[in-house]
């Protein structure tokens, strides 16, 4: 059994362990972006939430809201679809499109 010339030279444990450890490095720095941007992204769907139950919670008290103005937002705007429903959309779709380019980019 002869040995390794690559392995034998001197200085190759010391680049394997520096390549392992940079390595690791970019993975937690690729995991900690990830976590960042969720946390904003289910941040951002949470305050919508909030704001959507809010609404409804307005809705069903009855005359303490002004009709008129709740009625540019629930009026058939496109076709059958009124603001509310064409902006609730719009916002779930730029999500969609933001979770689909960042997996896109791990890849």
């Amino acid at each position: 059994m002869t040995p390794d010339p690559e392995n034998s030279k001197p200085g190759t444990g010391r680049h394997r362990f520096r390549r392992y450890h940079k390595a690791q490095a970019r993975r937690r720095k690729a995991e900690l972006e990830q976590d960042r941007f969720s946390r904003a992204v289910f941040s951002v769907a949470g305050v919508a939430a909030a704001i959507a139950i809010g609404l409804g919670v307005l809705a069903t008290q009855g005359p303490t809201i002004d009709k008129e103005a709740a009625a540019n937002l629930t009026d058939p705007w496109i076709g059958p679809a009124s603001r509310m429903e064409v902006f609730g959309l719009g916002f779930i779709a730029i999500i969609a499109v933001l979770f689909l380019w960042r997996i896109r980019k791990r890849k």
